[in-house]
This record gives structure tokens, C-alpha cells and sequence, in this order.
């Protein structure tokens, strides 16, 4: 898609400025940029990856919205007070609507900012289970380069009282 968008692109302003249209420069733009960038997004996110410790990599680690079921000793005051207080979310927006929290964060050069919602699923005396989910405040984002998986894993830390740096190596 993307080499056709450059190829198309390339090609109108070619005409625009006089220099004409160029099949075979059509073919060779559209081909030796999308092949460029496909391997370069593939080897990319790959790295990433395995930067946060997916070793193995699923077709799921590759969805642009993430979500796990996680269960914790914290309850819902208790949560919203620790994403208050940690780094790693405290410079978020965080709204607590009903059973539901939402976290966002700001745009970025790596990121176009994602929407974090947790669920307060059930609770009983002892432990509560949270949905956790993180997609990107753009609907059109075809990838999210990992920042939804560790954002699934920054909240599950904070979940499970665990140090951040363990859980994201």
C-alpha cells in the first residue's frame, strides 16, 4: 500500500513539473519502495519484540489493540492511586467512568498516543480481575510498534505489585 501511495504520488508530481509520466519509473518506485519499507517495518517490529521479551512471536503480538484479563490483590481506589503515583503513568490522563478507568497518553514521534482502558470485571474479598486494553487514539494505525503490548505490561506490573523493569525485559 504504501509503495503504491508512493508511486502514485512520485508520478503526479512528475507530470506536475513537466518531467512527464514513466511507466517502468512507476513499476521501480512503487516496488523498490514498498519492498524497502515492508522490510524494514517487519525487521523493525521483530526487534522490538524481543527488546520486551516476546522471544516467540504470535500472530496476537501483532494486533494493533491489546487486551489481557489479569487478576490483582489491588482494588479499583487502590489501582487509580498507584497510576497516579508511577512513572511510567503518572504524566498520563487518567478518568476513573463508572467500573472503568481510562488512561491516554500525548502524540509522539514514536507514537500517536494510545487509549488504555481497564475493566473492573469481579471482585470478591480477596482479589479483583481487571480487563486491560490499549489501542491507538487513531482508528487508521495499521501498526502500533509494540506500545500496546507494554502498555498492557506497564499496568499489568503495576497490578501485580511487581518491579516494572523485571516485568518489561
Amino acid at each position: 500500500i504504501n509503495g503504491f501511495g508512493f508511486g502514485v504520488f512520485k508520478s503526479i508530481f512528475n507530470l506536475v513539473s513537466s518531467d512527464g509520466f514513466s511507466f517502468r519509473e512507476f513499476l521501480f518506485n512503487t516496488f523498490f519502495f514498498g519492498i524497502g519499507i515492508s522490510l524494514y517495518l517487519v525487521y523493525s517490529i521483530k526487534k522490538q519484540l524481543k527488546e520486551i521479551g516476546i522471544q516467540k512471536i504470535k500472530e496476537e503480538h501483532l494486533k494493533t489493540t491489546q487486551d489481557k484479563t489479569i487478576e490483582s490483590l489491588l482494588s479499583k481506589i487502590q489501582l487509580i492511586e498507584k497510576l497516579k503515583n508511577s512513572e511510567e503513568t503518572k504524566n498520563m490522563n487518567i478518568k476513573e467512568v463508572g467500573n472503568e478507568i481510562l488512561l491516554s497518553t500525548a502524540f509522539s514521534f514514536k507514537s500517536s498516543g494510545e487509549k488504555i482502558k481497564i475493566i473492573l470485571k469481579s471482585e470478591n474479598k480477596s482479589s479483583f480481575t481487571y480487563l486491560v486494553s490499549s489501542k491507538s487514539r487513531l482508528k487508521l494505525n495499521l501498526f502500533n510498534y509494540t506500545n500496546n503490548i507494554k502498555n498492557i505490561k506497564i499496568v499489568e506490573a503495576i497490578l501485580r505489585n511487581d518491579n516494572l523493569e523485571n516485568t518489561l525485559a
